[in-house]
């Protein structure tokens, strides 16, 4: 099952805030929160054909695209399951991995959250 998240949904990126300058690259936060639902089922995630961590409870990491491009991120247990994401420099992405049921074992998810709840959650994430 593949998900297409677009630039279009306002909402789920803006300009990067963390200095006066634009970054020269887009930014996309992974992270899943700790939560007892689904903490045996621990899965790699990929963003196009590079590695770029294990999703267990309390991953995070930050993934830097320096172009303009459309990014498959995705992860596999039973079943391949991904998330497809419009990125434009400049902007940053909050990307909430999970697991939801499967038939023999959990699957990954993946959430494009809004800006202030990706922050939010990402934040609360890093300083536990």
């Amino acid at each position: 099952m593949t998900l297409t998240a677009l630039s279009t949904l306002q909402t789920a990126h803006a300009q990067s805030s963390d200095s006066d300058e634009p970054s020269d690259k887009a930014r996309v936060y992974l992270y899943r929160p700790k939560s007892p639902v689904g903490m045996a089922v621990i899965y790699t995630v990929f963003i196009d054909d590079r590695q770029v961590g294990i999703a267990k409870n309390g991953f995070n990491t930050i993934y830097e695209v320096s172009e303009a491009k459309e990014i498959e991120i995705w992860g596999e247990t039973e079943k391949k399951m991904s998330l497809n994401l419009k990125v434009e420099p400049g902007n940053d992405y909050f990307v909430k991995c999970a697991v939801k049921m499967g038939a023999l074992t959990g699957r990954p998810k993946f959430t494009l959250e809004t800006i202030e709840k990706g922050k939010r959650s990402y934040n609360k994430l890093i300083k536990d």
